[in-house]
């Protein structure tokens, strides 16, 4: 890869990132389009909506930057669609490998962290539980289907494309990746940022799957899997089915 190149994967890398940063304030357009009144407490953003149509606006939002996102790969998303049909078993097997070596780190970490600690659970996976306890459906679909397909563009697709080194490419996504999932721990209590360990690992088994099969869908299809089997495992055991 010449500079030239590198330098715009970089570029598209740095553009990519800061829009999946940013791109929930979406929200507030569609809040605005529809009417919707919103003020700040005590420098707190309070939208004046019920829980229902504040998770239907994230699902509205998601699908936009989701569809942002297809556009921009849609080249890569087509040609390994069809090598994903056609190598399924051969890519699966990868991908099922890897996420049980992940899952098995992560659940590992969690229960010393719990110990240790005081906290339970992420904060990040408590806001998730509080979105399916108010509409499993809707939380289904996000959680399942759209969320999967925006990381793994992100930070699979968009990271390997700027950075080309295999450990570099996956520790760096995986790092990331764990980090922006406890980001909004650190207005709660640093206990909370252990929790980059079980989900910065997830991130780089993910980065391992993508780097072997060279194909998005092996970590799109295994994400989905994994945030879909703790969802219906969420929803049937407390009972909001």
């Amino acid at each position: 890869m010449n500079s030239k190149n590198k330098y715009k994967n970089i570029v598209i890398l740095g553009i990519i990132f800061l829009l999946f940063y940013i791109y929930p304030l979406l929200q507030l357009a569609y809040a605005k389009l529809i009417g919707i009144d919103f003020n700040y407490v005590n420098d707190e953003l309070i939208l004046n909506i019920s829980d229902d149509l504040s998770i239907f606006l994230k699902l509205l939002t998601d699908i936009t930057f989701a569809i942002f996102l297809f556009f921009v790969y849609r080249k890569t998303i087509t040609k390994d669609f069809k090598e994903f049909i056609h190598k399924f078993g051969s890519i699966t097997d990868i991908a099922f490998r890897y996420w049980v070596l992940g899952l098995a780190i992560m659940a590992i970490s969690n229960i010393i962290i719990a110990k240790v600690t005081s906290l339970e659970m992420a904060t990040n996976q408590e806001s998730i539980n509080n979105i399916i306890a108010t509409s499993p459906i809707l939380a289904f679909i996000i959680t399942t289907f759209i969320a999967p397909f925006i990381e793994e563009l992100v930070f699979r697709k968009a990271f390997s494309d700027a950075i080309k080194s295999k450990i570099p490419f996956i520790l760096t996504s995986g790092i990331v990746f764990g980090a922006m999932h406890i980001i909004s721990t650190l207005s709660t209590s640093l206990y909370g940022l252990l929790y980059i360990i079980p989900y910065s690992s997830l991130g780089i088994c993910f980065g391992i799957i993508y780097y072997k099969t060279k194909n998005i869908y092996s970590t799109i299809f295994i994400h989905m899997l994994h945030n879909g089997a703790l969802v219906l495992l969420y929803i049937i055991t407390k009972g909001l089915i």
